[in-house]
């Protein structure tokens, strides 16, 4: 082979290894953006205008208040439903823990002039013991299935637990078919990402354990959960309190009023809750990772957030509100 050949081949196999690698690179782009895209889907990033019913313990302390106010002052936050949820097993709780969350709900509701969003009382106790779960419908999860019903596997509805799960296992308990078209979004637990282990003890998932168990058991539910270990990297302080809320007009008013009679004195109070509502608005505000279940429940993966960016989201917070407040 002379010299001009041998330079022909190994020119020859260059090009052929560089459009080899140029392939492999293209198909590595391709893959990489076809998952960024349905990771995108499936997490429920927030679009534009977000439908969402809230499912709250709203009387078990004030930062139940602070996020729903936090929510109903955002436009881009359409509150489709406002139901109540019981709290139990609360060491402060009360008798008929229920009611008093629904009380505080229909309060906010007529505070904001909103009392034409649905809002309606969930059950009041546990969904059972084990295997001898309790199938009893109240208003809320009636509401839940009703709102399914009308979704679709490509426009899931979207629910947000700030307490026990209770009302959202009865209605799938009431109605199976609605599985796959909700994307649950849950403050429950604890979760720590360099153990990857999962802790349950927690007031959320005590408030009705086989409630959380049934949830975390069913095959094709999307969840999303914000542990609280997470989620109490965000919290406010009083004098933040004070200066954003004091004096400044209905609804703002009846809040700081609730908060200055029960829960004033305290330097820092965190709002778990709102780290949630801050938390769906995307990467920004928190890192959401896909884990596995906990290991006695269903094998399978769900989505849990691991952090959380604090500053973000209380700039976002209070940015809300003000605007909120202006009118705008």
């Amino acid at each position: 082979m002379s010299i001009f050949e041998n330079i022909l081949v190994k020119t020859g196999n260059a090009i052929m290894k560089l459009r080899r690698a140029l392939i492999i690179i293209i198909v590595m782009a391709l893959v990489s953006a076809i998952v960024y895209f349905v990771l995108k889907n499936r997490q429920g990033f927030r679009k534009p205008s977000f439908s969402v019913i809230i499912d709250s313990d709203t009387g078990n302390g004030i930062s139940d208040i602070f996020a729903i106010s936090r929510a109903l002052a955002d436009q881009g936050f359409k509150l489709i439903g406002l139901t109540s949820a019981q709290w139990n097993q609360n060491p402060l709780g009360i008798s008929e823990t229920v009611y008093f969350s629904q009380a505080l709900n229909d309060s906010l509701l007529i505070h904001f002039n909103k009392e034409s969003i649905p809002h309606f009382s969930g059950g009041e106790t546990m969904i059972g013991y084990g295997s001898d779960l309790l199938v009893t419908p109240s208003e809320a999860s009636e509401f839940i299935v009703k709102k399914a019903n009308e979704a679709s596997l490509s426009d899931k509805l979207n629910i947000i637990t700030f307490g026990s799960l209770t009302n959202l296992a009865t209605a799938i308990l009431t109605d199976s078919s609605i599985i796959p078209k909700l994307r649950v979004y849950s403050l429950a637990m604890r979760y720590n990402p360099a153990t990857k282990v999962w802790d349950k003890n927690e007031l959320n998932a005590r408030n009705d354990i086989d409630a959380l168990d049934l949830i975390l058991n069913t095959k094709n539910l999307e969840i999303h959960i914000m542990p609280v270990s997470t989620s109490r990297e965000f919290f406010i302080g009083e004098e933040e309190i004070i200066e954003n809320l004091k004096d400044k007009g209905e609804p703002w008013d009846f809040i700081f009023n609730r908060y200055l009679d029960k829960f004033a004195g305290e330097n820092e109070y965190m709002i778990p809750e709102a780290a949630l509502i801050e938390a769906m608005k995307g990467s920004n505000y928190a890192k959401e990772e896909l884990v596995n279940s906990p290991p006695e429940n269903t094998k399978r993966q769900i989505y849990v957030y691991t952090s959380v960016n604090k500053e973000f989201m209380k700039i976002d917070f209070w940015k809300v509100i003000k605007k909120s407040m202006s009118g705008n």
